[in-house]
């Protein structure tokens, strides 16, 4: 019994030493064909809060650091800045450098006095410390398959807004048109998701105000049914099923949009007012709003915006609103035009902004979260 006993204790042994030196093997080629398993947590960064880049910030110094006429090193001493915001986990500044990494084999024509990047990194590694002298190290995030989406996606879960931002659209937007150019409604996963990640974004400070409440009230997530941006949908024909709250939201959002010169919000809000959709119904207050539209509309025009297309959808409203407008003026009584009239004027006053393509392109400016 012992010698069976002792028998069965040297093939486990024997069993033992060869897994272990199998995986010692294995770790060896592993290593040495560069797949060893690296650590892609997601830290915090060492940073202080208030030496982060905010968002515009990080992309401005991209926009200088790096050329992608030459996917090659524009400006030396930004890019040295970037890999040390980067390495030291500075979330924006990550993601541009990230980018910036995964062009390295591209090799355009450029000029002598530019680097690319795996030059740039040879010849200046000695340059990238911390603020204390320490040197410092790439993450290994950075060696991550796909580690440009894998930080977007792990990012906005953690509510970063630039990458939530991105995330949105990853969900969202028109998922494309059938034969006739009518755009297709998305599903409701896609629509949950890119509202979610869209929340994230504006706590962040991103002013998509009318850009959330269009994709949280239509399925197809835009104010146009057909490719030519021709037709509107009508507020009426918003998803089914929508709880109360979401509606009032949602016309909040567009009534935050509307009071720095968005056409669709000012709109959109008439429509509430009509319809009793995220408002009481007041024909009143929509005719007021329906002609605050006009006005607006009017300032766009005076203001010959370089951008063309804003002219050619601000004709398309004005066309939608026209019939609605009418509608009210025969339906409302002399005293309620009146009325209206006094609603219109003070509504004029609360408009913050006559250039709503700026305001809604710029971001809140704090300093993001380590």
């Amino acid at each position: 019994m012992k010698r069976i006993y002792m028998i069965i204790m040297l093939i486990t042994l024997a069993l033992c030493v060869s897994l272990v030196v199998n995986y010692i093997l294995l770790d060896r080629d592993i290593e040495q064909k560069g797949e060893k398993a690296m650590d892609y947590t997601i830290y915090p960064s060492s940073m202080p809060e208030n030496a982060l880049w905010r968002i515009e910030q990080a992309k401005q110094m991209n926009e200088r650091a790096y050329t992608t006429v030459f996917d090659a090193i524009d400006d030396e001493n930004t890019m040295i800045e970037l890999v040390k915001h980067a390495w030291q986990w500075d979330k924006n500044a990550m993601m541009h450098y990230s980018s910036i990494k995964s062009r390295k084999d591209i090799r355009g024509d450029k000029p002598d006095d530019m680097l690319y990047f795996d030059e740039f990194m040879q010849k200046y590694q000695s340059k990238f410390l911390d603020d204390n002298g320490n040197r410092l190290i790439e993450p290994s995030i950075f060696n991550q398959p796909n580690a440009w989406s894998y930080m977007r996606d792990s990012f906005a879960e953690l509510k970063y807004p630039y990458a939530s931002y991105r995330m949105a659209w990853v969900w969202g937007g028109v998922s494309g048109y059938d034969s006739d150019g009518i755009a297709r409604p998305l599903e409701d996963k896609n629509i949950e998701n890119s509202i979610k990640y869209l929340n994230y974004a504006m706590e962040g400070g991103y002013r998509k105000h009318e850009m959330l409440a269009t994709w949280t009230l239509f399925a197809i997530q835009s104010n146009f049914k057909n490719e030519k941006r021709t037709e509107i949908i009508p507020l009426s024909e918003y998803r089914p099923l929508l709880p109360s709250e979401c509606l009032i939201v949602a016309i909040d959002h567009y009534q935050i949009a509307a009071q720095h010169s968005s056409l669709f919000g000012i709109l959109r809000v008439a429509e509430a007012y009509l319809y009793g959709i995220g408002r009481e119904q007041s024909w009143v207050k929509a005719y007021a709003w329906s002609q605050l539209l006009d006005y607006a509309y009017q300032k766009l025009v005076q203001r010959n915006s370089p951008l063309d297309w804003k002219k050619y959808e601000g004709d398309i409203i004005i066309q939608y609103n026209l019939p609605l407008s009418k509608r009210l003026a025969r339906t409302l009584t002399d005293a309620q035009q009146l009325e209206s009239k006094k609603i219109f004027g003070e509504l004029k006053n609360t408009i913050i902004s006559w250039d709503h393509e700026i305001w809604s392109e710029g971001i809140d400016d704090f300093y993001p979260k380590p």
